[in-house]
């Protein structure tokens, strides 16, 4: 079995460890210290890290002010709570003036259901996406989030990186090179390609695994690099399959499965076919309940995805 990894751990000794190369490094924190690690950033660095509470407006003010100032601003925060609070904030201090504000973002998708579905943020990229100037990065696991912090730490743009709350696996190796904007082709496969990000990469791998054991040839692509994207490739990569399916934790609309219609859509060399492309994204809340629950309540566990998909290429 697979060893699972905690990425918002990986990302504390990961800000550590920048913090030691970039002396102008700090992090903003909204009370997430034990989540996403940033204690270990605090206790090294004290004079460069600095707690707000809950208050995701003042937070986004002062990571502003900072970055004015020549400093590598790292801010900690929920997804629910920073773009329902502070989502203004964000647009018009950070974005839109393009400063260099890195923003680690947890609690994207389903995974804080446990916790109710206002503690959770199904929208964060119908929000983020159509905003010019910001970068959006979701790391498949503990060597992509290291090389995604890498690249960040030295380029200059408002930035989300969306670090998921639960474990994930291990897909790629300590060799991996970062390259915004391109597809990640994680597992091969010959006849239908499964197209996720993130928090899913999981159930999505273990769903194209009971495909190939029932003879159907199934490819993973996870798209790391959400905006930039190089839409060309993505398209192209795309076009070798009979079959698309879209797995993601978010409302259908203005997610994941816009950004990849979008793609083909726009590619001079694919002829896009709705029939060939399979959307499996959330439909409506989900009720507060334990995390396998609403996976499957929502058909986004493995088992799930495996059986619509399944139903599809027999039919297809």
């Amino acid at each position: 079995m697979q060893e699972l990894v905690n990425l918002r751990k990986i990302c504390g000794e990961t800000l550590e460890k920048l913090g030691g190369k970039h002396k102008n490094l700090i992090v903003l924190d909204s009370d997430l210290g034990n989540q996403l690690y940033s204690l270990n950033f605090a206790k090294s660095y004290p004079e460069r890290h600095f707690t707000f509470a809950e208050t995701e407006e003042l937070i986004l003010s002062a990571a502003a002010g900072f970055t004015v100032r020549k400093k590598i601003t790292f801010v900690c925060a929920e997804a629910s709570k920073l773009l329902g609070k502070a989502g203004d904030i964000l647009r018009n201090a950070i974005i839109y003036p393009n400063l260099n504000v890195k923003i680690l973002l947890t609690g994207c998708g389903i995974s804080n259901i446990e916790e109710g579905p206002i503690k959770c943020s199904f929208d964060d990229l119908a929000q983020l996406l159509p905003l010019p100037n910001l970068k959006i990065f979701s790391p498949a696991d503990q060597h992509d989030l290291r090389a995604i912090l890498e690249f960040t730490v030295t380029d200059y743009a408002p930035t989300i990186i969306r670090i998921p709350k639960l474990p994930t696996g291990n897909y790629l190796d300590q060799n991996y090179l970062f390259q915004p904007g391109e597809p990640l082709l994680l597992q091969r496969g010959d006849q239908i390609a499964l197209v996720t990000c993130s928090g899913l990469l999981n159930e999505v791998s273990a769903a194209a695994k009971e495909l190939g054991q029932k003879g159907i040839s199934a490819a993973v692509i996870h798209l790391n690099s959400l905006k930039p994207l190089n839409e060309n490739n993505l398209a192209n990569l795309l076009s070798q399959y009979e079959m698309i399916a879209i797995i993601e934790d978010h409302f259908q609309r203005g997610g994941l499965t816009h950004l990849v219609g979008a793609a083909m859509v726009k590619s001079p060399n694919q002829i896009f076919t709705p029939s060939k492309l399979i959307p499996i994204a959330l439909q409506q809340y989900p009720e507060s309940s334990r995390y396998p629950d609403a996976l499957t309540r929502s058909g986004l566990s493995s088992k799930a995805i495996y059986e619509k998909i399944r139903d599809a290429w027999t039919q297809h």
